[in-house]
């Protein structure tokens, strides 16, 4: 869980500190923490990617209204320093052993199974 947080958030930040930033990526960027928010509370991954109305009505105006960002708007600073708090906290918000265990095997088994897909669909020609 923590790898997967870290991975996340250093990807938004780098995301952020482009030059300039699509309204689209700034909603990402705070769907994500809203996602982050949730998967560090222990909630199922089926919470996690749940979005409710209340966010919905706030964000997807941003989504859509086509604006560009710089890095120094006070709204990409504050998704930065949010990500920053994100990193901080993220060893300490991992749940018991036992439920990281059962996150980490249900994902290298997902990742396996789309890697032998993968391989299927391309050497099925040969």
């Amino acid at each position: 869980m923590q790898y997967a947080i870290t991975s996340a958030c250093y990807q938004a930040i780098n995301t952020l500190r482009a030059n300039e930033i699509s309204s689209k990526k700034v909603a990402n960027a705070v769907r994500l923490t809203d996602f982050i928010w949730k998967y560090t509370q222990g909630k199922s991954y089926k919470d996690c990617i749940k979005v409710d109305k209340e966010f919905k009505d706030k964000w997807l105006p941003v989504k859509q209204d086509n604006k560009i960002y710089l890095p120094n708007d006070p709204v990409v600073e504050g998704l930065v320093e949010q990500f920053n708090i994100y990193l901080d906290l993220s060893t300490k918000c991992i749940p018991d052993i036992d439920k990281r265990n059962y996150l980490d095997n249900k994902m290298a088994t997902l990742i396996i199974s789309l890697i032998n897909i993968r391989k299927g669909k391309e050497f099925s020609k040969l």
